[in-house]
């Protein structure tokens, strides 16, 4: 028992009194995470890809990417001179993975119609799982019968195993309109095993069709 003037114990006695939405968290802590990147006042690594130069944070790289973990944490060359060149890997594309790793998000809409393909190949060999499943998303969406042949290529080189299934099912599909192309020539002479998995598909779609027909 309370004796004395009425205890307000829950913020429901108040309800004009509304908490501020908290929604936009993330989106905050992205933008000014992201405003490091490339800040040099506290960064302790340098990236360097092409003629451009990227001042970064090795817990922050190594936070994101097991990869740079890795690398960071071993007694590579890198590790010691604090500069990691990459060399495979375009400029632009560099610049806009660094981008993600900082903010979880895409710096552009349309950057994934620019550098959608070599962004997804930078992801995987990173290890950026995030980034690498918004590339393969994009890529699925944009799979036809005249680029098939080529995503499935790709998918099949960085383990993009939705990308893979589609373009090889788009690829079993088409192939009356696919087979006499330069494009599918050279990929069967390029690529054999994935042609095999084309033509087990095409012979396992026969069977099925056969099996309609005699019922």
């Amino acid at each position: 028992t309370v004796f004395g003037p009425e205890v307000t114990l829950s913020g429901s006695k108040f309800p004009d009194e509304k908490v501020a939405p908290v929604d936009n968290c993330l989106k905050q802590m992205s933008e000014q995470l992201g405003k490091t990147f490339g800040d040099k006042s506290f960064s302790d690594v340098k990236i360097v890809a092409g003629d451009e130069e990227f001042h970064c944070h090795r817990n922050i790289l190594s936070g994101r990417s097991p990869v740079f973990e890795a690398m960071f944490l071993s007694a590579m060359i890198e590790n010691n001179s604090k500069i990691v060149e990459i060399k495979d890997i375009k400029p632009e594309v560099v610049r806009e993975m660094l981008h993600f790793i900082y903010t979880g998000v895409i710096s552009k809409d349309d950057v994934m119609d620019d550098i959608g393909r070599d962004l997804l190949g930078a992801a995987d060999q990173y290890q950026l799982d995030l980034l690498k499943n918004k590339c393969e998303e994009k890529l699925c969406s944009t799979l036809e019968i005249s680029n098939s042949v080529e995503l499935l290529v790709l998918a099949d080189l960085h383990q993009a195993s939705k990308l893979r299934r589609m373009a090889l099912r788009l690829v079993a599909r088409n192939m009356d309109t696919i087979v006499d192309t330069d494009v599918y020539k050279d990929f069967t002479s390029r690529h054999p095993a994935l042609a095999l998995e084309i033509t087990k598909a095409l012979v396992q779609k026969a069977g099925i069709n056969r099996k309609r027909d005699s019922k």
